[in-house]
């Protein structure tokens, strides 16, 4: 089951309820093939709360073309449940409570348009999160990712290619109201889908 402590924001998204049975789960892992795509998320961050007495600082002065945080990933994973998908991209491949990842939930992949930008946000058809488990284990921090992202190619069958761009996406506290962005970030992701198992949950056991 999910632990209490882990944010309330990444619980919500990737909360599957009755359709669980039916989880698809597709992946290309580090390793399962020669080439397992590519990823990465930069920009500026601050986290208040990365431990209970700690911040994380990785901003600069300019912050639209910031690289002080970084996430370069080599684990990619597509869930669907319905017309819903969820992709996940880490760095490795331990469970999501225990890693560094950025998430982007596609509310009704029937909708989806290629080519153009979507609308991110907690009430958008796209919704995006933001896991720093690796970097701040300890941290109460949930973050909402508002903004837009543009995919160039999207698909959930073996060999389908998923591919998709974003800047300025602003982040901020989602333990409460909107007031300043802690960060603004970029980043894409290209990669091909192969079948796995469900044996990789984004839940902890």
């Amino acid at each position: 089951m999910i632990h209490a402590a882990r944010p309330a924001i990444i619980r919500a998204m990737l909360r599957p309820g009755p359709l669980l049975p039916a989880l698809l789960f597709v992946a290309t892992l580090a390793g399962c093939a020669e080439d397992p795509g590519r990823g990465a998320v930069r920009g500026s961050l601050f986290v208040p709360a990365c431990g209970v007495t700690s911040s994380l600082d990785l901003t600069c002065p300019d912050a639209a073309a910031c690289d002080a945080f970084s996430l370069v990933a080599d684990f990619f994973a597509v869930e669907t449940f319905g017309r819903r998908a969820v992709i996940r991209l880490q760095a490795g491949g331990r469970p999501l409570g225990q890693s560094d990842g950025f998430i982007v939930d596609i509310a009704d992949t029937d909708r989806l348009v290629l080519g153009q930008p979507v609308a991110v946000g907690p009430d958008g058809p796209v919704r995006a999160a933001l896991s720093l488990f690796d970097r701040c284990p300890e941290s109460p921090q949930s973050f909402l990712i508002v903004g837009e992202i543009t995919f160039d190619a999207f698909g959930t069958g073996a060999g389908d290619r998923v591919a998709a761009a974003f800047t300025g996406l602003q982040v901020f506290d989602g333990r409460g109201p909107a007031d300043a962005p802690l960060g603004v970030l970029r980043g894409d992701f290209d990669f091909r889908v192969l079948k796995g198992s469900t044996r990789q949950r984004y839940v902890d056991d």
